[in-house]
């Protein structure tokens, strides 16, 4: 029994949707911008061997470094420019 409770969880896991989407087409392109199911939040993709991040910029301010932002490509789906590489979310800071 405890062994079908726990398969159920992992294919409920498995199952979830990504924690971000597309907006409705917002440009010519009929591409949308990439958002996160969390407002404060923004969907990033990794460079290789690092992870995304936000560092606080020398001429002030916060800059994406390790990474890059993602988009929506022609199937409204969040993607990665580098398709090997998932998108996720992390928390955009507030500028000072």
């Amino acid at each position: 029994m405890r062994s079908m409770v726990l398969l159920a969880m992992m294919l409920g896991a498995c199952a979830s949707p990504p924690p971000y989407q597309c907006s409705s087409p917002v440009d010519s392109s009929g591409r949308g911008l990439p958002l996160c199911h969390i407002a404060t939040q923004t969907p990033v993709c990794d460079d290789p061997g690092t992870i995304a991040h936000y560092e606080m910029s020398p001429v002030g301010g916060y800059a994406l470094v390790g990474g890059s932002t993602a988009l929506c490509d022609s199937s409204n789906q969040v993607v990665c420019a580098d398709r090997t590489v998932t998108p996720h979310c992390i928390v955009q800071p507030l500028d000072p």
